[in-house]
């Protein structure tokens, strides 16, 4: 029976390895880019002003999700092509999860074919399989979350400790799953595996404590960015999905440059500590909310609705699009799970079977999302934990119990498809700025001085024109280098510095 789990675990990485690589090659263009002025090229900022020796990068920056930050540092040192080198982690840890996922399912004793054929489909699932192409820190926190649920199952509390706190500092919202757990196992009286699961969050808290209160004078326990992020999804205009707030861009830029500016401009106060401007967006939030309760109490239970929800919530990228554009056409539709995990949900609470520890994380997840705002890559956690619960349908079917499976499915489809507003998303103007911003910086390594100097300018050029204007600093300075007497160069970089 061990021989058959390791040949079959072996199996699922070799074929999801060979899917990833597949989709990869058949859309190289595609993949091999990324959107200008959105998360992964704010990170790619950072690196590259960490290594320019930025004042900025060693006092405030390095707060937006640490681990995926000091992953890029480390491998920026290794090779100039980080950018590839985590994608390549990406699609490397993206197509061990399949293996992982059946081996959590044989531990909560699920038939070893069905565990075999979820394993599969969630190997084929155009959502998961779209984020480890990207060169973004997604896939990095399912595969950490992934662990923490693996070893949680099999009750190594030490080990899964460990590893929800290394994806705390990517998914920070996963700090409530890790006190939900804590509390029930306190509940439950389980007083040493308590203590032997706060230990690794301990550590790791305070080293990320020290490592910013060092760099920084300012205490900070993991990022800066929740005070913004809480206001966008509570603020008096806010619709549980992305809401632009005025005067700030949507974007990691604005998130974190923009936010500080208004903070300051409000507050009338020069040079606000990340922790002072995160807090100054928390109690701009709560006075929003209690304007109107009514109107709270309402969007939360949007928010509730949309964490279900069939349809594809943008951020960073539109789904539906790149499913047109990619093989993913061919791909299973993430929103499958929806129905079947929750209605998984709902047969393992009416037969009271499932794992206490899979419920207090899903409520934590969802709690998670209800607290800020939902997109579709905040809830892939919610949907890898339906996945595990979509077992119980599969076992209902199994066992003759059809009026059972019948609700659970009619109850599901109603939560699942229920009316929510359309997300206006305008697919042409991003796919055309993506293709743009790739053509120009493709160029950037030509040997000719002249010709690099020109790509430079134009990059600046396209960033002013996308508000992008900390990288368009960044790439007239390089131009500068190169023509250190271009009047014209100079002129626009002092216009971004008044602005």
């Amino acid at each position: 029976m061990f021989k058959w789990e390791v040949k079959t675990s072996l199996f699922l990485f070799i074929f999801s390895l060979f899917l990833h690589i597949i989709l990869f090659l058949s859309s190289k263009k595609f993949f091999n880019c990324y959107p200008p002025a959105l998360d992964e090229d704010f990170y790619f900022l950072l690196i590259q002003l960490y290594h320019d020796k930025s004042p900025l990068i060693f006092k405030e920056a390095f707060y937006y999700s640490p681990l995926f930050f000091y992953i890029l540092v480390a491998l920026s040192y290794i090779t100039p092509d980080y950018i590839y080198a985590i994608k390549f982690i990406n699609i490397f840890l993206g197509s061990l999860i399949p293996s992982l996922l059946f081996i959590i399912l044989k531990s909560l004793n699920t038939p070893k074919k069905i565990a075999l054929l979820l394993a599969l489909v969630y190997a084929f699932t155009d959502i998961f399989l779209f984020y480890n192409l990207t060169s973004m820190k997604v896939t990095i926190g399912i595969f950490l979350f992934t662990l923490f649920l693996f070893f949680l199952i099999k009750k190594n509390f030490f080990l899964s400790g460990i590893f929800l706190s290394l994806a705390v500092l990517i998914y920070g919202g996963l700090l409530l799953v890790y006190t939900y757990l804590f509390f029930l196992l306190i509940f439950k009286r389980l007083f040493k595996s308590a203590f032997i699961f706060l230990m690794p969050l301990f550590f790791v808290l305070a080293l990320t404590l020290y490592i910013n209160f060092s760099r920084s004078g300012d205490i900070v326990l993991i990022t800066a960015i929740d005070g913004i992020h809480f206001f966008i999804g509570n603020w008096r205009n806010a619709t549980g999905i992305y809401t632009p707030v005025p005067g700030i861009r949507p974007n990691p830029f604005g998130h974190y440059f923009d936010a500080k500016s208004v903070a300051e401009f409000i507050k009338k106060e020069k040079n606000l500590k990340p922790s002072e401007v995160s807090k100054f967006w928390k109690e701009f939030a709560f006075k929003h909310i209690k304007e109107n309760k009514v109107r709270t109490l309402k969007l939360y239970v949007k928010k509730l609705l949309l964490s279900f929800n069939f349809k594809a919530i943008p951020n960073n990228y539109y789904l539906p699009e790149i499913r047109k554009r990619t093989l993913l056409k061919f791909s299973v539709p993430f929103q499958i799970w929806l129905i079947l995990g929750l209605s998984g949900v709902f047969l393992s609470v009416i037969k009271r079977e499932e794992n206490m520890f899979l419920y207090i994380i899903l409520i934590g997840l969802i709690s998670y999302l209800m607290l800020f705002f939902v997109t579709d890559r905040y809830r892939l956690p919610i949907i890898f934990v339906l996945i595990i619960f979509s077992r119980n349908i599969f076992l209902a079917f199994n066992k003759n119990h059809i009026k059972k499976f019948l609700y659970a499915i009619v109850i599901s489809v109603a939560i699942v498809f229920a009316p929510i507003n359309s997300f206006r998303f305008n697919s042409e103007k991003y796919f055309y700025l993506t293709q743009t911003f790739c053509s120009l910086r493709k160029n950037i390594y030509m040997q000719d001085k002249s010709k690099r100097t020109k790509v430079y300018e134009k990059l600046g050029d396209f960033y002013i024109k996308i508000g992008g204007k900390e990288w368009a600093i960044f790439y007239y300075k390089k131009a500068l280098d190169l023509n250190p007497k271009n009047k014209l160069l100079k002129e626009k970089l002092l216009n971004l510095y008044f602005q």
